[in-house]
């Protein structure tokens, strides 16, 4: 039988998507099963282990209870273990983050199990979307890439042993880490496989709305109701949360959620989301039941004190109703097709022209008598600043990203983003806005791929208006993240996830279904007809060929580039001082404070770093005063191990005239020993000093 290439390129996309997530699901197990032998013996289990045990037995014996056990428990699990011990009095459960993981992974390989203990067999063509798997082999290649930049920013060899150490170790990765961008992939693979679980066990159900719906909506009126009890009376917050924003309204409301933000976007998909289930339920009690709860989500969503979020709220009920009043108006689409196209321009041109919109915004704000811009900044939590660095950042790297998770980490880097809040007050930050720190993590390619599997089922369905609930819904989570990030907590990007299976599980079940209701005209199927020559016309293969060798080129160009490019060039962690560990090791710069009527000082050095008898290790030892005179320089290179004694002096018979000069050591490069295999110890380090002595 003849296969197109269409096709062999879709099952392809499915097969090693499907493949890339069973592996991940695996390494989910793997890594529950270290952190049970390291288990201190005062708890008895940790939150991520009963999560998996128990979605792998449910689903297992029955796969849509599984789905509804997830649903149910993904709003709860970020601080479960902690509000547990403050209802019930039991603190033997271990918290670890980003149990949701563990949740989804049990989920999967029970569902798999499900199938294969009644079909002795596992579809993967017709459940896992191939734009779905399309989207793990281009996240696969952006952690790749991430990865191997940085190891090339801190100078560190790549270790298959050590690959292998951080994914058997997921949770003791920092922020900062070469190995990061890991924990992205196991969390991308995870919601893959919530899509695919859904996709499959949902596809063939005529009510599968209500398996997400109902077990988010009670699950949320749980959240609320201990939301209603923090700001009240304070209960399970800690002392920094009770002193946050509290007026005569009371303290902030978390829920489950370690958050504001993360909270009140959950409580948005209350108070905006179940107003397209609403539309779509078919029973008055159904209608009923969801009027009573949309004002509690709203209430709570009001006391967890995000204001931001709070006006989106606003705002998107606002749209909402417009659409709702207007919906047989033919003016909708005339009108959103130019607001969107205007608000892509004004982010582009801010991209490549934010010179002259600074310049512009600021004799704006002097014309109408405004605040400066950087009082503007400050009242808005120095969101500007922190959108105008991720917009930077995507202009560097414009088709590729910076690379999945690299965000966080190269924002530390003042030179780059100009951000005092973002750069050194925070060290590193996200973006609070998860569509630009994607864009700028990601470049086009990924926004591109993303845009594909979102928007794909809302084309190809004939039946838009089965889509309204989870269209709305998922809008609803989205509007969370746009001046915030919600979906950084894992768990709430899963349940995005769950809406997103929902919505290629209406596409396929509509697909197979053998008598589909004609839900369109025929002035419409004509004008689909004339839509479909365009597209026709737009995947020639010519002109896919041409493109994509466009695209091509100018990715490897980028890679290429990259590796001798800022900000990948120098390791910005290495080069922050820091005090003298407790074991003696420096950072990549040490100083130390030459008392008045010294002539120098002595550094008297235990060890220096791995490997320098292969790779010696250079460094400059200067006299400094204030911040930047040099008074006096050494260059030195420490090629073995063992003992060193290195000085420096003044010239002659000179001595510090007053308090204000330095001894610097400053090396060339840093080692990490988690990226040597040598043990879990994330630190850049730079050498081990035993003691310093004032020279007279």
């Amino acid at each position: 039988m003849f296969m197109s290439k269409e096709y062999i390129f879709k099952e392809s996309c499915a097969s090693v998507g499907f493949a890339i997530t069973l592996l991940i699901s695996l390494i989910v197990v793997f890594n529950q099963l270290e952190s049970l032998k390291a288990l201190d013996p005062y708890y008895r289990i940790t939150i991520p282990a009963l999560c998996l045990a128990f979605s792998f037995i449910i689903s297992t014996i029955n796969l849509r209870w599984g789905i509804i056990a997830c649903a149910f428990a993904l709003p709860l699990l970020p601080n479960l273990a902690w509000q547990i011990q403050q209802h019930f009095g039991y603190g033997r459960i271990l918290s670890l983050h980003n149990s949701g993981l563990d949740l989804v992974a049990g989920l999967f390989l029970g569902g798999l199990t499900n199938r294969w203990l009644k079909n002795k067999q596992i579809s993967v063509k017709d459940a896992f979307p191939w734009q779905l798997g399309l989207l793990m082999l281009v996240l696969t290649a952006s952690v790749s890439l991430a990865i191997a930049r940085n190891l090339h920013q801190t100078a560190s060899p790549f270790q298959l042993s050590s690959l292998l150490y951080n994914l058997m170790h997921l949770r003791s990765i920092g922020w900062h880490d070469d190995y990061r961008p890991l924990v992205d992939w196991v969390v991308f693979g995870c919601a893959s496989s919530i899509i695919y679980v859904i996709v499959s066990a949902l596809a063939s159900s005529h009510n599968r709305n209500e398996y997400i719906f109902k077990p988010l909506i009670i699950s949320f009126l749980i959240a609320a109701y201990v939301g209603f009890k923090q700001s009240k009376y304070g209960f399970g917050l800690s002392l920094d949360q009770i002193n946050f924003r509290v007026d005569r309204f009371g303290y902030m409301a978390l829920g489950f959620q370690h958050d504001i933000h993360a909270f009140a976007g959950q409580m948005l998909i209350g108070a905006i989301g179940l107003w397209g289930y609403l539309y779509y339920a078919k029973s008055i009690q159904s209608k009923l039941l969801i009027l009573s709860c949309i004002p509690v989500f709203w209430v709570a969503l009001f006391l967890s004190k995000s204001k931001s979020n709070f006006t989106i709220a606003v705002i998107a009920l606002f749209f909402i109703f417009s659409i709702w009043l207007f919906k047989r108006s033919r003016l909708i689409l005339p009108v959103l097709k130019p607001t969107i196209y205007v608000v892509v321009i004004v982010i582009f041109s801010m991209v490549f022209f934010h010179d002259v919109w600074i310049s512009s915004l600021t004799k704006l704000t002097h014309y109408f008598g405004l605040p400066d811009l950087k009082t503007i900044n400050f009242k808005l939590s120095y969101r500007p600043e922190v959108y105008l660095a991720a917009l930077k950042f995507f202009a560097l790297y414009p088709i590729l990203g910076l690379g999945q998770s690299e965000f966080y980490r190269q924002s530390a880097d003042h030179t780059q983003t100009n951000s005092y809040y973002l750069s050194i007050n925070q060290n590193g930050e996200n973006a609070h806005n998860y569509f630009l720190q994607t864009l700028a993590e990601t470049g086009l390619v990924g926004i591109a791929v993303y845009c594909l599997l979102i928007f794909y089922p809302i084309f190809r369905i004939k039946n838009k208006r089965a889509l309204i609930p989870v269209g709305v819904a998922l809008g609803a989570l989205f509007f969370g993240n746009i001046f915030a990030h919600s979906m950084l907590v894992r768990e709430n990007l899963f349940i995005a996830a769950c809406f997103i299976g929902l919505m290629y599980a209406c596409m396929k079940g509509e697909q197979t279904s053998v008598v589909t209701t004609d839900f369109h005209s025929k002035s419409k199927e004509q004008k689909y007809s004339a839509s479909s020559a365009k597209v026709k016309l737009l995947s020639h293969p010519y002109l896919i060929a041409t493109f994509a060798i466009v695209v091509m080129v100018s990715a490897l160009r980028e890679i290429y580039i990259s590796f001798r490019s800022v900000p990948f060039l120098k390791d910005v962690q290495c080069f922050k001082e820091r005090k003298l560990d407790a074991d003696g090791w420096t950072s990549g710069v040490f100083n130390v404070a030459i008392p008045q009527g010294a002539k120098g000082i002595t550094f008297n050095i235990k060890g220096t770093q791995p490997y320098v008898s292969k790779r010696p290790l250079a460094a400059d030892l200067n006299i400094m005063h204030g911040e930047s005179r040099r008074i006096q320089s050494s260059q030195i290179l420490f090629s073995r191990d063992g003992f060193y004694q290195v000085s420096i002096n003044f010239d002659k018979d000179a001595v510090a005239d007053d308090e204000k000069y330095r001894a610097e050591l400053r090396l060339e490069r840093c080692f990490i020993p988690r990226n040597l295999n040598i043990n879990e110890d994330g630190r850049r380090l730079g050498i081990q000093i035993e003691s310093t002595t004032v020279n007279y």
